[in-house]
């Protein structure tokens, strides 16, 4: 701690003023991203999931939410969820247009006279997967986008006889409270029960 004392007259201090730099907003940021995917398959056939994805966008000055889909899935729809004063929703299909040289999606965004007011946009796509034999995998790949994402969460819905294991890449995990813990014999007898004599 310091203290001063001006001893003579006139009390001069010489001072700079100077603005702050100016930094970029960012131009959204998804609030909260939740997807859920429902694996299909049937005996001798493809195995297929639907994959629906509900972001809640802050958007101050982006014209599109631009999305990279899987490779080889199929969108069958974009929406845009809105409420209204009384709390009414309602849904509005909106077309996306493709940038095939970047291979994005891009999803037109409203810009709100509030940016911190969110706005949820809905993209449901469907993908075809390799047949998979008595030791095969799925990966499955969540859409990625280029802007900040403060929560995500995917829920997967797999066949009763399926295990859903982490990958290995990918910045998802699955949480513990949510998992469950799988015995040896359940494992054993699953592993029999698809074995095709």
């Amino acid at each position: 701690l310091s203290t001063y004392k001006y001893v003579s007259a006139p009390h001069t201090l010489p001072l700079k003023i100077e603005t702050f730099s100016r930094e970029l907003t960012l131009p959204a940021v998804v609030e909260m991203m939740d997807a859920e995917t429902i694996i299909s398959t049937q005996d001798g056939e493809q195995t297929e999931s639907v994959t629906r994805v509900s972001y809640r966008v802050k958007n101050a000055s982006a014209q599109f939410l631009a999305l990279q889909i899987p490779p080889g899935a199929d969108v069958w729809a974009t929406r845009i969820i809105e409420t209204d004063k009384n709390g009414q929703q309602s849904i509005r299909r909106v077309t996306p247009s493709m940038d095939t040289e970047a291979g994005q999606l891009l999803i037109p965004v409203k810009r709100l006279q509030n940016p911190n007011q969110p706005i949820t946009l809905e993209v449901e796509y469907g993908e075809g997967h390799p047949d998979l034999d008595w030791q095969g995998a799925l990966s499955l790949t969540a859409p990625r986008s280029k802007v900040a994402s403060t929560f995500a969460s995917w829920n997967i819905q797999a066949p009763e006889e399926w295990a859903v294991l982490p990958g290995n890449t990918g910045n998802i995990r699955i949480d513990p409270r949510n998992s469950i813990a799988l015995s040896l014999a359940s494992v054993m007898e699953r592993a029999m029960n698809a074995w095709k004599w």
